[in-house]
């Protein structure tokens, strides 16, 4: 496939068929995605398959998202509903794989919170590669950042190491759907000549 048509074509899609992706193919994404450009050649990602421990894992999100909710003002009977159905996609994709930042790859530096940003960028331009690698194999991908609201649940509920922090899940699979393209924004609102 040609790049311009895998960036013109890629999809988030969130039904995937339940056909298992072999361990090889995840394998060469999870190498495509390590070649993406990162700040200082730090490489600060790690990639978690969750297989096993899937079922702790979306327990745990579902009971962090209630909680918020419920803080938030919603009455207990919906924020469990709401839990429920937003969390529920992560029990059903072939592969999840949690995408994570090694935060002791990141520079040591004085301006650590500029650096910490940087480490981040890195993280998600892996996923974009990843993303477009299993475009490319005519494998289907959703991006979603549940981690981001409670990384330090995910963390736990997965048994990481200290210093790993969960940015985001990518569901991977066969597409069982093929969603139209999202409208984007004109050029003429995003371009700025100076």
């Amino acid at each position: 496939m040609e790049l311009a048509e895998a960036l013109a074509t890629r999809r988030s899609v969130r039904k995937l068929a339940p056909d298992p992706v072999p361990r090889e193919i995840i394998e060469e994404l999870v190498s495509a995605a390590t070649m993406a450009p990162n700040a200082h050649n730090s490489q600060p990602w790690q990639f978690v398959v969750v297989e096993e421990m899937r079922e702790a894992l979306v327990d745990a999100l579902a009971s962090s998202l209630r909680s918020d909710l419920l803080g938030e003002g919603e009455g207990p009977d919906e924020a469990q509903r709401i839990a429920e159905a937003k969390t529920g996609r992560f029990r059903h994709p072939p592969t999840l794989l949690l995408v994570c930042l090694d935060a002791q790859r990141i520079k040591a530096s004085p301006r650590h919170d500029a650096e910490r940003l940087l480490a981040v960028h890195s993280v998600a331009a892996a996923i974009q590669n990843l993303l477009l690698a299993a475009h490319d194999r005519g494998l289907a991908t959703c991006w979603y950042c549940a981690p981001a609201f409670c990384p330090e649940t995910v963390r736990k509920a997965l048994d990481l190491s200290p210093g790993v922090e969960p940015q985001a899940l990518v569901a991977l699979g066969r597409p069982a759907e093929d969603p139209t393209s999202p409208l984007r924004r004109p050029l003429a609102e995003v371009l700025v000549w100076r």
